[in-house]
């Protein structure tokens, strides 16, 4: 008996409970309009107020999406929820799944979604006062725009914008729970940092409609934590702009240049395709992938350069460099660098060369003189001096004759060596006053952008 009278005692208060919370539920919910707005007259407005509070940030550069992980809290009043706590026990509070009663269309405007965004717990907090509370985790994915132009010390900004999707001001009234994003709950992303996040209260209006729609704007700034990028993309392409600068130094007259030159080629191709894999999409090109481009342009015109070089410096019948060609590289860019021996080496061949012209004219004329039919010597050939015979006693006219036939056939083919000599001289001078120019060029545009790029690394 005693027993039994101490389980009754146990037992009858959660009966109670139980009993009045299902009461409460089923008087409250008897007749309750989910689909119409909690208002008793229909020309109020319902206040709502909105707050975000971030957990998780993912970004991807690729395909320029921000995914979001919130806590979404909305608070509202429903006049439809309304009780008395004295007539059910003192419950002041009741938990109840928020698809039963009417919760505000909230929407991401601008989702990346194929869908709307993922919603995870749904249990909304309603007040005996009719106030509700909803506080729930939401994935979205959002658009961003990446600002690329200082890649791997890029930036970027993503925009979240909520508002309701079918409600203008004449219904309900949008407002913001904080002035502030809470961040408490945040966790860094281990490739961006999340610098700035401010949120706004909007209004607009559309051509459709004449009332004033209200949204929330969530502005997210980020910055990429390059440290990865820095050790991966431009330490290496530094090192390889350093072996660039050495490679002008080599002579242009070696295959090993062209050799090497092709190697730092490919060398940076490689860093290129990487660098282009992991940029994100933007409608900006960055200044690194405009400086590996340089560096590629460079190697190839040297290659090239190196190459006319070997060919014109080897070859059997050497043209002379061209007057205008002579006049642009060596009477213009040779004397401006400095390039004294090539300049001083350059008048002396013209001296040379006028020298050599007067001489064939000289000795025309003194073959002219000396020839008793008045008629051009030439060297015998072989089979001409094999048909005479070898007791044959040459008079002292054609010794005179054949002497000086000979010393002209010896001395053209001097003049002829010294003048294809001359000719590749010209081509190797014309090929070392370009490649110092390139090195000019190259060597301050490699200055700058290691400049620009410890700027950022120590304002990081």
């Amino acid at each position: 008996m005693l027993s039994s009278w101490i389980i009754s005692v146990w037992i009858l208060p959660i009966l109670v409970t139980g009993n009045m919370e299902s009461k409460l539920i089923n008087d409250l919910f008897k007749a309750y309009p989910k689909y119409a707005r909690p208002v008793r007259n229909s020309s109020d407005i319902v206040n709502v107020l909105y707050d975000f509070s971030y957990t998780e940030i993912d970004l991807d550069e690729v395909s320029n999406i921000q995914t979001l992980i919130v806590y979404e809290g909305m608070y509202w009043k429903d006049e439809f929820l309304v009780w008395n706590p004295d007539i059910y026990e003192g419950m002041d509070e009741l938990r109840i799944d928020a698809n039963t009663i009417w919760i505000p269309d909230m929407t991401p405007y601008n989702t990346a979604n194929d869908v709307d965004a993922e919603h995870g717990r749904n249990t909304a907090i309603i007040g005996s006062d009719g106030n509700v509370g909803l506080i729930r985790t939401m994935k979205i994915k959002v658009r961003c725009i990446f600002h690329t132009h200082y890649f791997p010390f890029d930036s970027a900004t993503c925009l979240v914008i909520m508002g309701s999707w079918t409600y203008s001001s004449a219904h309900m009234n949008l407002s913001l729970t904080y002035p502030e994003v809470a961040l408490g709950d945040y966790r860094h992303t281990p490739r961006w940092k999340l610098v700035n996040a401010t949120l706004e209260r909007q209004a607009k209006t559309y051509p459709c409609c004449k009332d004033v729609y209200y949204s929330i704007t969530f502005k997210n700034e980020f910055a990429r934590i390059s440290y990865d990028f820095v050790l991966a993309l431009l330490v290496p392409s530094y090192i390889l702009s350093v072996l660039t600068i050495l490679l002008f130094m080599l002579p242009n007259y070696g295959s090993e240049k062209i050799t090497f030159a092709i190697l730092l080629f490919c060398a940076f191709f490689v860093i290129l395709l990487y660098t282009n894999s992991v940029l994100p999409a933007a409608d900006t090109t960055p200044y690194f992938v405009i400086f590996l481009i340089f560096n590629l342009i460079m190697l190839s015109l040297l290659t090239i350069i190196n190459a006319l070089v070997v060919n014109l410096s080897n070859c059997e019948s050497c043209q002379e460099v061209p007057k205008f060609l002579r006049s642009i590289v060596i009477d213009g860019i040779a004397k401006r660098f400095c390039m004294t021996s090539i300049v001083n080496r350059n008048k002396s061949r013209h001296l040379m060369s006028s020298d050599h012209e007067s001489d064939s004219q000289m000795r025309n004329f003194y073959k002219f003189s000396v020839s008793s039919d008045k008629q051009p010597l030439n060297l015998p050939t072989a089979e001409q001096s094999y048909d005479k015979p070898l007791n044959a006693e040459p008079g002292l006219e054609s010794n005179v004759a054949f002497i000086t036939a000979f010393t002209s056939y010896y001395w053209q083919n001097v003049k002829d060596g010294e003048a294809e000599k001359r000719f590749r001289q010209g081509w190797s001078d014309i090929g070392q006053v370009i490649n110092r120019f390139l090195c000019v060029l190259y060597i301050p545009v490699v200055l700058i952008a290691v400049g620009v790029n410890l700027i950022q690394i120590s304002s990081k």
